[in-house]
Order: structure tokens, then C-alpha cells, then sequence
């Protein structure tokens, strides 16, 4: 992963970095420029003073004050381990969307502390060494799979929904579901709808980094054909696929379900053809 670092516009708008003086930003930014890919720093003004000729030419005191301020408005996180105070961001990913995280400079954060992280944060710390997402990634690597497919596999999934034998759990929870409830296969058909709809809403936000504003009534007609064509596991890789398109119909404007619709067939064909489903 690059040393790049990204700032999105909604900074502006933060209620949380509107509350900082200038130099307490500026700090804030420069712990963001500092932290490794998982968003972990140690906590105290050590790596930020030697990092940012700015920082070292102010007083110790005063960026640790101004980093205690980030901290105590909720932009970072604090977590320990042996001992020592470490800190972390709860939104890290939706922002920075490290594609290839490198080892990491700080241990781990808790497992209680991962599960405050939004969705694209938890699963980047699925990569995190030693952690299940970057063996299950290693595995496939070693049975031939070229290393972006297998990450495609994995990331593209918070759960073992991704995969064909968790798309059949999946779809058997929901007719249990609906079976409990007295209803029917319609019934079950319309749940494994919804809960499309909602998935696609979630992968947007993880891969776009901005919330998916469609229109209700046709994503809804659209995830109904498209939950009829496909099993939930491909539903979840023609998603993922279809919002990682750089093709013109799917970039400009919004990526909407109806446009995933009308390329669904053709992702699917390409998805089995690079056996990424």
C-alpha cells in the first residue's frame, strides 16, 4: 500500500473536527498521516512529532494536549495491550481504503474494540497478521489463485455468506425464519430480497464511501429478478464486482441496482470464468 493518505470533504461538515481549535486539527490530520494501514498509533506525541516538522517544533505538552482533545471528541479510540495505551479510528477504511495492508506497527486492537468499527473497518482488521481474512487469502494464493481474485473472495464478504456453501446456510436461516412464522416460499423470497437490497446498500458505502440514495421502487423490482437468477453467494460477488466496475455505464453517476441488473448475466459469466464464484 502506498503512503498515501486521503481527507474526504465531509471533513468540513464534522461536528467533531469543527470542535477543534486549528492546531488541534492540524494534529488530528497528522495523526492520520502517521498511523499504519490499520489506522493504530501508539498513543502520545512521539511518532507524530518525528513524522511532522510542524508537530516537533511546537512543545511536547502541546501536542500531547491537542491529541488528548482528538481523543476526548470521539475522532480516535483508545485500547490497551500489555500495558501500554494505543489508539485507533472506528471509521479508518471508509476513509482510506487500504486495498494491500502492510505488517503493522502496533498490536491489535481487542476484539470489543473492532466490534464498535464500522463494517469496512472490521473487515480490513480481518487482514490484520495472523488474522483468519489474510490466511483464508494466503490459502487460496497457495492453491494457484491469483492473490486479487483471492482478495476479491474475501473482502468482498463480512461473513461466510461470500461463499456458495454460506449463500445455502444463509437461505436455509431465512425459510427456517419464514417457516416459524407460518409463511410460505414467497415469504422466504421476499426476506432474501430485502436482505439483498440492504447488502447492496452496505457494500456501496463500504466500496464508494458515500450511503447509496436509489430509487425504492425499482430496487426493489430489481433485486426481485435478480434474487430469482441468482443464489445469494453470486448476488454477493456480481455486487461486489459490479461496484468495483470501471466501466462507464457503472461509474458515471450512481451505481444503481437497476444498472447492476442489466450487467448482472455478464458478471456472472466473467465472475465463473476467473472462478471467483
Amino acid at each position: 500500500m502506498p503512503d498515501d493518505r486521503f481527507f474526504h470533504k465531509r471533513a468540513g461538515h464534522s461536528d467533531k473536527v469543527n470542535s477543534l481549535t486549528d492546531f488541534e486539527e492540524l494534529i488530528w490530520r497528522y495523526y492520520i498521516l502517521s498511523a499504519d494501514d490499520f489506522g493504530l498509533m501508539k498513543l502520545g506525541p512521539d511518532l507524530i512529532r518525528a513524522d511532522n516538522e510542524r508537530a516537533a517544533r511546537k512543545p511536547f505538552k502541546a501536542v500531547e494536549r491537542a491529541l488528548d482533545r482528538v481523543l476526548a471528541v470521539g475522532l480516535v479510540h483508545r485500547y490497551e495491550h500489555q500495558g501500554r495505551v494505543y489508539i485507533y479510528s472506528r471509521n479508518w477504511q471508509e476513509y482510506q481504503k487500504i486495498d494491500y495492508p502492510r505488517e503493522a506497527s502496533c498490536p491489535c486492537p481487542p476484539p470489543e474494540a473492532i466490534e464498535t468499527c464500522l463494517q469496512a473497518t472490521r473487515t480490513l482488521f480481518g487482514f490484520f497478521p495472523g488474522g483468519k481474512a489474510g490466511r483464508e487469502i494466503r490459502r487460496l494464493v497457495s492453491e494457484g489463485i491469483p492473490q486479487d481474485s483471492a482478495r476479491l473472495r474475501v473482502l468482498g464478504s463480512d461473513d461466510s455468506r461470500f461463499t456458495r456453501a454460506g449463500a445455502r446456510k444463509a437461505k436455509a436461516k431465512a425459510q427456517a425464519e419464514a417457516e416459524a412464522e407460518g409463511q410460505g416460499s414467497g415469504a422466504v423470497e421476499v426476506v432474501r430480497v430485502q436482505r439483498f437490497v440492504d447488502r447492496y446498500r452496505a457494500l456501496h458505502e463500504q466500496y464508494l464511501g458515500v450511503a447509496y440514495l436509489g430509487n425504492p421502487g425499482k430496487d426493489y423490482q430489481a433485486a426481485c429478478e435478480l434474487v430469482a437468477a441468482f443464489d445469494d453467494g453470486m448476488l454477493e460477488a456480481i455486487a461486489v464486482y459490479g461496484l468495483n466496475d470501471a466501466d462507464p455505464f457503472m461509474a458515471k453517476d450512481t451505481r444503481t441496482l437497476t444498472k447492476l441488473k442489466a450487467r448482472a448475466s455478464g458478471y456472472a459469466q466473467e465472475l465463473k470464468a476467473k472462478r471467483l464464484a
